[in-house]
């Protein structure tokens, strides 16, 4: 089964789809309808997220939030005709002028998306906007560094941020900026949630939430200075894509049976340093 429900509170659970390096997708169940945080890469899992979804709440899901452009957060919008779409401006800018263009190429290794509508949110905001379900406040907050028009959502009333990938297991920010999301790092540790829903892979715990984001931002640093120093040093191009992810802070595999973090993301995150200092 590629899609599993975690249930974190009666009223709030999240679907993770082990297809695509547990990608997680949010729902907030009211009795009005459904609040859904980010639509996963494979529209026919959030199919399943929605089958899933209506069993707990018949009223099935009324809003979407998406956190950033990405496709494996928008994909599923696809699926759902007449529910709202919320997001950032710029995240319905940057998917009108990209969301095509990056599909089809996405499609030559995952054909299965080839086709997909990318549905743009049709209700947006700048920097900041607050969502209220009777007593309860959802605070939409600009979150740039992995992606330049990322959000988090945070859930006011039990201190719970759905961080998208603005918080995933080895930072990203090959398309973003690696001094924001140090910042943005920084901020959310000074918020103090009690929970952080990662864009991928599992909650992370109050008591391991300023740990854990002190270790990433310590790679972001690292992984600057070690490039730097590389570059100094006349090591070619080739050789520091091969410097190990342990040499640049994060010492324990966040995810022994998947290397894309240790090997996809971080090579990545080594080629933007390297492009930004030369």
């Amino acid at each position: 089964m590629s899609v599993n429900e975690i249930k974190i509170a009666d009223n709030l659970y999240i679907y993770s789809s082990s297809r695509y390096h547990n990608i997680n997708s949010s729902a907030f169940l009211t009795r009005e309808g459904v609040l859904i945080i980010d639509t996963m890469l494979f529209p026919d899992d959030m199919k399943r997220v929605r089958r899933l979804v209506k069993l707990r709440e018949p009223k099935g899901i009324k809003d979407i939030i998406n956190t950033h452009y990405h496709l494996d957060h928008t994909c599923g919008n696809a699926i759902f005709n007449d529910a709202r779409i919320i997001a950032l401006d710029l995240c319905r800018d940057m998917m009108k002028r990209h969301g095509k263009e990056i599909l089809e190429e996405f499609a030559k290794v995952e054909p299965e998306i080839e086709g997909t509508e990318i549905n743009l949110p049709n209700i947006t905001f700048n920097k900041k906007a607050n969502l209220f379900f009777k007593d309860e406040e959802f605070e939409l907050i600009s979150t740039p560094g992995h992606s330049p028009d990322s959000i988090c959502v945070y859930w006011k009333n039990k201190e719970i941020l759905f961080a998208g990938d603005t918080v995933i297991p080895v930072p990203y920010f090959y398309y973003g900026n690696r001094e924001k999301l140090i910042k943005t790092l920084v901020d959310i540790i000074a918020l103090k949630p009690k929970l952080i829903i990662q864009g991928h892979g599992m909650p992370i715990q109050e008591e391991n939430i300023e740990k854990e984001l002190n270790s990433k931002i310590k790679y972001l640093k690292k992984i600057n200075e070690i490039v730097k120093e590389s570059i100094e040093t006349k090591l070619s191009k080739r050789e520091i894509y091969r410097i190990p992810i342990d040499k640049c802070g994060i010492e324990k595999d966040p995810d022994p049976d998947d290397s894309f973090w240790t090997r996809d993301i971080h090579i990545s995150n080594l080629a933007r340093v390297y492009g930004d200092l030369k």
